[in-house]
């Protein structure tokens, strides 16, 4: 394994064990909260060969209390600054189209600070209007 290959294995553990924890506090909150899976699609390639890719869902988690509900997606971070390049804007485009029912964005955890912030779709779409990335 490389060095870019580890880092990424490391990230995707980070990810997980974030995403596990976040599961954790919302149910010890009553909290309903339900994991996306992420997907896959198969399809055949020009030459008749079935190829699966990978689907990424459009967040990590639907959670309720209360009757009321949000779409979540969950991100870690090492230092204190959140680059907008680590924003996938397809999925925030399907962030807005959730947030028109109920809120939906990012929730964020900064490591080293030790602080989790939560981002609308539409905090992280006006940035994206603002640089054009």
């Amino acid at each position: 394994m490389n060095k870019n290959q580890l880092g990424g294995y490391r990230a995707r553990e980070i990810g997980n064990s974030f995403e596990e924890l976040f599961k954790n506090l919302c149910e010890r909150h009553s909290i309903v909260c339900v994991r996306i899976p992420n997907a896959a699609r198969t399809f055949k390639n020009k030459f008749g060969k079935l190829i699966t890719v990978p689907a990424k869902s459009p967040f990590d988690f639907l959670i309720t209390k209360a009757g009321r509900s949000a779409c979540i997606d969950t991100k870690t971070i090492e230092d204190g600054n959140f680059s907008y390049s680590m924003i996938d804007f397809k999925q925030v485009d399907r962030l807005l189209e959730t947030s028109r029912s109920v809120p939906s964005g990012y929730v964020v955890w900064y490591r080293s600070l030790d602080m989790v912030y939560f981002y609308s779709a539409n905090q992280l779409k006006i940035n994206h209007i603002v640089t054009g990335k």
